[in-house]
């Protein structure tokens, strides 16, 4: 019934604590980041200090921005890839955009950092594309209440939600473990 149906059936379980979603099917590379103070220890860090929900972005390629939610900045831009984590407002987000429409290159990576109201606005949001309650639905009403920021992401990821990168990843890990030996 969708991403947003998953996470609102966490609710019971979470009852009125924030909370951390990770999607399963992206990979964050270990070898690259410090977990301690970036991604989602940042994210972690910017919701303490700001109280607005934060996402995960990462820049990507033009050719490759039609497969990705794209975060809608206040100003349409471009960002490159940087070893810092950066925190920006959001206004929204466009899901799969063609390149030429895109509001940004910055696409969703699979990390939230939640206000406990994200439940109220997902269990208020009715079901649209696909038949599916929309996680991006219920962030929209939650950026004009209380406002969202998007976090960029250090180091790479891996998609695990093919079996290509998925075989990818696991072939990089397992090259990583075998030199670490």
């Amino acid at each position: 019934m969708g991403l947003g149906h998953a996470v609102l059936s966490a609710r019971p379980i979470v009852g009125a604590r924030d909370f951390v979603v990770l999607l399963p099917d992206v990979v964050l590379n270990p070898y690259e980041t410090d977990y301690a103070s970036q991604n989602l220890a940042f994210m972690m860090n910017e919701f303490v200090r700001t109280g607005r929900s934060q996402i995960l972005v990462d820049p990507v390629t033009k050719e490759d921005i039609d497969k990705y939610g794209i975060a809608k900045l206040e100003n349409a831009q471009t960002l490159e890839k940087s070893s810092d984590n950066r925190s920006f407002a959001v206004t929204g987000f466009v899901e799969k955009p063609k390149p030429e429409a895109a509001p940004s290159n910055l696409a969703v990576v699979g990390r939230y950092v939640f206000d406990n109201a994200i439940f109220d606005y997902l269990a208020k949001t009715v079901p649209s594309v696909g038949g599916e309650i929309q996680l991006t639905d219920a962030i929209d009403a939650l950026i004009g209440s209380r406002g969202v920021d998007v976090v960029t992401m250090t180091g790479n990821s891996f998609d695990a939600g093919d079996m290509t990168s998925y075989m990818r990843a696991f072939m990089y890990f397992a090259q990583r473990q075998l030199s670490d030996k």
